[in-house]
């Protein structure tokens, strides 16, 4: 978005970036595997390796929303990106987001 200082090209890109915010969201809330969704944060997965539940592996949820109150931290393009502060907070977001993946 820097490339440009068009603040119409701006804007566009930095509604396409929130449209992605959204896409990940909708995908996050979606991915449920046995009545658990561990992409949300809100429960755990317990695998029992036998009968009698002895051997177990409690696999942990992360809640990986763009959310910025509970998820990733990525908030929405403000100000259509009409300056470079706008776009160098949203690449901030970003590389926090990637960093917390990795982690």
């Amino acid at each position: 978005a820097q490339q440009s200082t068009d603040n119409t090209v701006r804007t566009s890109l930095a509604t396409q970036f929130n449209g992605l915010l959204t896409q990940i969201n909708n995908i996050v809330a979606d991915a449920t595997f046995n009545g658990t969704n561990l992409l949300t944060g809100t429960g755990n997965l317990v695998v029992n390796f036998n009968e009698s539940a002895a051997i177990e592996l409690t696999i942990a949820s992360a809640n990986t929303t763009a959310s910025a109150a509970t998820g990733l931290n990525i908030i929405l393009a403000t100000g259509g990106w009409v300056n470079n502060t706008q776009i160098d907070a949203s690449a901030a977001d970003l590389t926090t987001a990637l960093n917390t993946l990795r982690s």
